[in-house]
């Protein structure tokens, strides 16, 4: 049972920015609108504050490919708002959403996730709940305490907060007086002179085999493939020679599957992808969660198709 006059605003990067014949958001769009629901692009550059009002410059989707003309609606045009902007999530990622939120403050549109997930949460920081399921870590500005883990760890792996698709993600070593200023160098690039914190997390060897990618729909386990790295690489990124491959999942990672899906549900989080290496989570993507397209050509089955049915049920939230 799906709802009706339903009216869906994908915001995204720019279109000609698009990966279109891989694009997540796109491949999404295709199946919602294959269910009847009327489909919206618009850019984050669009959103605009005029006289107290919110309003978007947006384009009908006629299908994936196909655009209307732009046209200005009011943000209460739609009945739901997929903010799928990919990170950095740095100001160019959140001004817009903050005349989002100025526009929508009783949670009508909804939102593809609460504005506090969005506003508050950093996908490379696991939350509390799941912290038994992560791998060890510490978020930190100074370089002593980066420090200190590194050489409790010996070898680390250093991520930015706010980047995705392993920008900046650089492997650490602390064995001798030389790798530790070399770790300095980096960290020192990666904090913007340590004034900002980073994540520096346990390296984890079975990177060599991949990382496990969990899809979730509104904390329902979707699928997983494994993500490989090209080879010699510990850096997985899929347009410089990552691979994807079929997973089965272990009992272990089966039993974080679920706990990962409560945690989503009760953080209103609809659309969400984790990886895992070695069944210990590293990332929780929610802001854009992609790699949809791929995955169905790996597990043989129309993953858009079950998200969009999702997104187009009726359904009570309370987000």
């Amino acid at each position: 049972l799906y709802q009706k006059n339903l009216r869906l605003l994908w915001v995204t990067d720019p279109w000609d920015t698009l990966d279109h014949a891989n694009d997540t958001t796109l491949r999404i769009v295709q199946e919602c609108l294959a269910l009847g629901a009327q489909c919206f692009w618009a850019e984050a550059s669009g959103i605009t504050l005029d006289d107290k009002r919110t309003r978007i410059q947006a384009r009908e989707l006629r299908s994936a490919t196909e655009r209307g003309t732009p046209t200005l609606f009011g943000i209460s045009d739609f009945t739901h708002i997929y903010y799928r902007v990919d990170p950095p999530v740095d100001m160019k990622y959140l001004h817009p959403l903050y005349l989002l939120k100025r526009a929508i403050p009783h949670g009508r549109p909804e939102v593809h996730s609460p504005f506090d997930v969005l506003f508050s949460m950093s996908e490379k920081i696991v939350p509390q709940e799941l912290e038994a399921y992560a791998a060890s870590s510490r978020v930190a500005t100074r370089f002593e305490d980066f420090e200190a883990f590194g050489k409790k760890k010996v070898t680390t792996i250093a991520k930015p907060l706010h980047a995705a698709q392993s920008q900046g993600v650089v492997r650490l070593d602390w064995k001798t007086t030389t790798d530790t200023e070399k770790a300095r160098t980096a960290l020192s690039a990666l904090t913007d002179g340590f004034t900002r914190p980073a994540v520096l997390q346990e390296y984890l060897p079975e990177i060599s085999n991949g990382e496990v990618r969990h899809w979730f729909i509104d904390g329902r386990f979707l699928a997983s493939v494994r993500k490989k790295p090209a080879p010699g690489s510990l850096i997985i990124d899929m347009d410089q020679g990552g691979t994807l491959a079929p997973h089965s999942c272990s009992d272990v990672e089966k039993k974080t599957a679920q706990n990962i899906g409560r945690w989503l549900t009760r953080n209103g989080i609809r659309m969400a992808a984790v990886d895992l290496i070695s069944g210990k989570i590293t990332d929780i993507n929610f802001t854009s969660p992609g790699l949809i397209v791929g995955m169905e050509k790996v597990v043989g089955r129309n993953l858009a198709r079950d998200i969009a049915r999702a997104l187009c049920a009726a359904r009570s939230t309370k987000f």
